[in-house]
């Protein structure tokens, strides 16, 4: 998960710049060996276990997994993303398969034992049942019977603001982030205005849909997979329904 502006990819590039300048993570970065710590236990990983981390961004999580020991695959569409975790994992001597692209991209010599998307919703990037339940299904294909998913994020709600609007100065320039949520058909229009240092303007604008916990719950089984457990964060502690987040942890049937 990239702060802020995950769907603004000139913004993404210069934080990737940054980044490589040196530039210090901040605290929302801190929490990586718990939040794997947790993963490894939640999924049941052993020493042998062969685990997917999917959007792994610079790989953060998934260098943290390769160090526990565990074999990883780390996917991610971004190649400037990708580039930054195979350069870390090198200067690490961590043996992570880091693969370029999205799951139709990705062969596997045999399946695996878990998928684990930190700080991300699948199912909230799609543009409707149909998509979000093809996902899970890819998902299942591509795991061992009795595999587990893990995903989901701390900031989730149930009902988002029906106006919300954010403004953030970035390392290239200022983000301005304009959503609308529309309740009836829960879905959750995203306009991104940036300007950069230069002066250039950029407008950016997507559509997702935003499912209920009973349909993300109801998509899981109709995919093929038992829920396990739901918490708040990447933690064992008891979900609160009157709290933000929502992590799923479903295993294949």
């Amino acid at each position: 998960m990239i702060p802020q502006f995950a769907g603004n990819p000139g913004m993404i590039a210069g934080w990737v710049r940054w980044l490589r300048a040196g530039g210090q993570l901040d605290e929302w970065a801190d929490n990586t060996h718990a939040e794997v710590l947790f993963a490894s236990q939640a999924l049941l990983l052993q020493p042998t276990s062969q685990v997917l981390n999917l959007g792994c961004g610079w790989g953060r999580h998934a260098l943290a997994l390769a160090n526990a020991g565990l074999r990883v695959i780390g996917l991610e569409r971004r190649s400037d993303l990708l580039a930054l975790a195979q350069d870390t994992g090198q200067k690490m001597s961590l043996p992570v398969r880091w693969v370029l692209g999205s799951l139709d991209d990705l062969i596997l010599s045999e399946p695996v034992d878990a998928i684990v998307l930190f700080h991300e919703n699948p199912l909230s990037l799609t543009s409707g049942p149909a998509e979000a339940l093809f996902v899970l299904e890819q998902y299942h294909s591509l795991m061992r019977e009795r595999g587990r998913l893990l995903f989901g994020s701390s900031d989730w709600v149930a009902d988002p603001p029906q106006h919300q609007q954010t403004r953030t100065q970035t390392f290239d320039g200022t983000e301005t982030l304009c959503r609308q949520f529309d309740s009836h058909n829960r879905t959750v229009n995203v306009h991104t205005y940036t300007q950069a240092r230069d002066g250039t303007r950029q407008e950016l604008a997507h559509r997702f849909w935003h499912p209920t916990m009973d349909q993300m719950g109801s998509l899981l089984s109709s995919a093929g997979f038992n829920v396990q457990g739901r918490f708040n964060s990447f933690t064992f502690l008891p979900f609160e329904a009157g709290l933000p987040g929502l992590i799923w942890l479903a295993q294949k049937r």
